[in-house]
């Protein structure tokens, strides 16, 4: 199932975090915008049929490793495919890999820094992905379980084809930002539809660019009832009004939540100075 839940109170917003220990999330500016790679947006938006992108994929993978060696000290070995695409998108490359964090205050924190109408909070129970990717023996640590999805898709890349799905994956070597935003990829199985398309195909609704219209429309009582228990929705989505983001980056920098934690150095510093134009007033959270 596919909920949407309105957030009306930032307290409520605070409260999920300690339901969800099982979820990973990613923040978006505007509530209706649909999940896409930045491989899927390039080769929409330069015409490429879909049929070619698992061409143009390995491809592109392919000439970034011929030149980073001589850009990067410490380079992963060729076989390495997983590192190779978390390297090419941390700097911008376009990748089928969609950020995502296992912190509800990270994601938080990117839907709405920057929004100029409501945001969201788009949600995956990452245990659910695990019972459908693989039978995990008994006592299987985190890490092994990891390593397990690091081979399965380094050889849905190598092979070049999969049936519709999505995989939570982590590379084996973090980079700092990485590590410091709790991050973890989501991986679609069939390159060559959209990453929409793949979300579907592990749910029971039809997740499209209409994704709103399928939605189970859930409040926030009606979504904490139905958390942990077998009605528990696979995929929500969190809309974050307008009007409750400037009370919410408040608080998020309360809770070391900020561009300076995320994003360490300078940049971040001076990022992080765009919160004092930002009024703080209670007043404006109030529940309409």
């Amino acid at each position: 199932m596919f909920a949407s839940v309105e957030i009306t109170r930032w307290e409520d917003l605070i409260c999920l975090g300690p339901l969800m220990p099982s979820w990973i999330f990613r923040g978006q500016s505007s509530d209706q915008w649909v999940l896409q790679t930045s491989l899927e947006r390039g080769a929409t938006t330069g015409g490429m049929p879909p049929f070619q992108w698992n061409e143009r994929e390995r491809w592109i993978l392919r000439q970034f490793q011929r030149r980073a060696h001589l850009l990067v000290s410490a380079a992963p070995a060729d076989s390495q495919l997983l590192e190779w695409l978390a390297l090419l998108q941390h700097h911008g490359g376009p990748t089928r890999l969609l950020d995502f964090t296992q912190s509800l205050y990270v994601a938080t924190f990117f839907a709405v820094e920057a929004a100029v109408s409501n945001a969201a909070i788009w949600c995956i129970d990452r245990q659910y992905l695990d019972s459908l990717n693989f039978r995990h023996p008994a006592n299987e640590s985190i890490d092994d379980a990891n390593r397990r999805y690091i081979a399965l898709v380094e050889d849905i890349i190598s092979g070049g084809g999969s049936t519709a799905g999505i995989i939570h994956v982590a590379p084996d070597r973090l980079n700092e930002r990485m590590a410091i935003q709790k991050g973890v990829f989501v991986f679609p199985k069939d390159v060559s539809q959209s990453f929409m398309t793949n979300l579907a195909a592990v749910t029971t609704s039809d997740i499209g660019e209409r994704h709103l219209d399928t939605a189970h429309r859930l409040s926030y009582d009606q979504f904490t009832r139905v958390l942990n228990t077998p009605a528990a929705p696979i995929v929500a989505k969190l809309i974050l009004p307008k009007w409750l983001h400037n009370y919410g980056i408040h608080q998020l920098a309360s809770m070391n939540i900020d561009p300076t934690s995320l994003f360490p150095g300078l940049g971040g510093f001076a990022r992080s100075l765009n919160r004092l134009l930002r009024m703080p007033s209670r007043a404006s959270i109030r529940a309409r």
